[in-house]
Parts: structure tokens; C-alpha cells; sequence
């Protein structure tokens, strides 16, 4: 689902540069997994849907989604949609 910018094996981290110009209201679906995310939300029309609670999305919004919980980021229109995403795993200590 998400490209690998790190050895995911070895940092226990992912992270993804998201841009889309004209999303449409089924680019992403609700799922889950058992890492942390946090969501740097740039750009767009959207809403964060984390289990039962819904978030209206604004420039520079940070969202953290603990392991486990169903999301998914709701496209309202099909203004240009652009977003950070960092995955990290609860298992994995990282030292400076």
C-alpha cells in the first residue's frame, strides 16, 4: 500500500508524500493495521474518519491514529487532495 522510502525491516518506519489532483470521493477506503500513523495534512477537502469520529481536515492539521483503529480520509470535492503520512511500528525503539 505504501512505498517503501526506508527498509521498513530495519527502521520500522514508513512514510509517503501524497498528491492528487482531482481525487474522487472512493480514492481511499476504511482499514487498519497495527501501526501508528500520523497524518500531516496539507492540502484539499477532506474529512478524517477514526472509528465513530469524524474530523473536518484543515491546512497543517496533524492526526495520530494508535494501531488497531479502523480510518480512513473521507474526499469531500475534487479539490487538489495533499498529505504526509509516517507509519511507525509500537514494537520498534529508535534511537537517535
Amino acid at each position: 500500500m505504501f512505498p517503501l522510502d526506508y527498509n521498513f525491516e530495519k527502521s520500522g518506519l514508513l512514510y509517503k508524500h501524497d498528491v492528487t489532483d482531482n481525487p474522487t470521493v472512493d480514492a481511499f477506503f476504511s482499514h487498519t493495521h497495527n501501526l501508528y500513523e500520523l497524518l500531516y495534512f496539507i492540502d484539499g477537502d477532506a474529512t478524517c474518519v477514526i472509528e465513530d469520529r469524524k474530523y473536518k481536515l484543515k491546512k497543517n492539521d496533524l492526526i495520530f491514529i494508535r494501531p488497531s483503529k479502523y480510518h480512513l480520509v473521507k474526499i469531500e470535492s475534487s479539490t487538489k487532495y495533499e498529505r504526509f503520512d509516517i507509519l511507525f511500528s509500537p514494537n520498534k525503539s529508535f534511537n537517535a
